[in-house]
């Protein structure tokens, strides 16, 4: 039996219970899911059927998630009914309407979509071509990070190299002051200090060495 059968009564029942009771808005727009149409048949349908069973799944699933309410399943109800009681009577029903709608439409899209990959690609074969691909990434940030510690030791080198000459140049200018000097003190001074200047650039030297073997 069709709603235009039930008569005037029945307009004025389901206006009342989603306007005034569940405080559901007029739909704007192209939009005709979630919101008052003025269609009884598709209000009731669209506005409250199939958004409250959205959203009592929902509730349900969360009542049923929490580790007290696991153990307690009529604490669960309870809270699950406290939760209902809560967003019709604050009027958050009337927005979270439309967008049980939303979420059912995504749901039913990704259901979808994962029945027929799982016909494409056999599970097994995903999970083969998941590690693959995993494997795939592992080696790629390896090659990566191999290239970026090469491009490092590069620009070490390039520094060294420069560290080295100029260290080079100011050793030739202490050996020329120690081959020029003729007061022995200033001599032996200038020849520590040739010392220590050989000594640091055979350390450069070193260490250029091994980051270039």
């Amino acid at each position: 039996m069709s709603f235009h059968n039930l008569g005037t009564g029945s307009n004025d029942i389901a206006d009342i219970l989603l306007r005034q009771v569940l405080k559901v808005p007029d739909c704007v727009g192209t939009n005709t899911y979630g919101c008052i149409t003025g269609v009884p048949q598709h209000d009731l349908l669209f506005a409250f059927f199939v958004p409250h069973i959205v959203l009592l799944i929902y509730i349900y699933i969360i009542s049923r998630g929490m580790h007290t309410f696991q153990e307690n399943k009529a604490l669960g109800t309870l809270f699950g009914l406290a939760v209902y009681i809560m967003l019709v009577y604050s009027g958050w029903y009337g927005i979270l309407a439309s967008w049980l709608i939303v979420w059912l439409w995504a749901t039913i899209a990704f259901g979808l979509g994962y029945f027929f990959l799982t016909r494409i690609w056999h599970p097994a074969d995903v999970g083969a071509r998941f590690k693959l691909g995993q494997k795939f990434g592992e080696k790629l940030k390896s090659r990566h990070e191999d290239q970026e510690e090469e491009r490092d030791r590069s620009k070490d080198v390039e520094k060294l190299k420069k560290r080295l000459e100029r260290e080079q140049k100011k050793t030739v200018e202490v050996r020329r002051d120690y081959d020029a000097a003729t007061d022995p003190r200033r001599k032996r001074s200038l020849e520590r200090q040739l010392d220590e200047q050989e000594r640091l650039v055979r350390d450069i030297q070193r260490q250029i060495d091994d980051l270039e073997a």
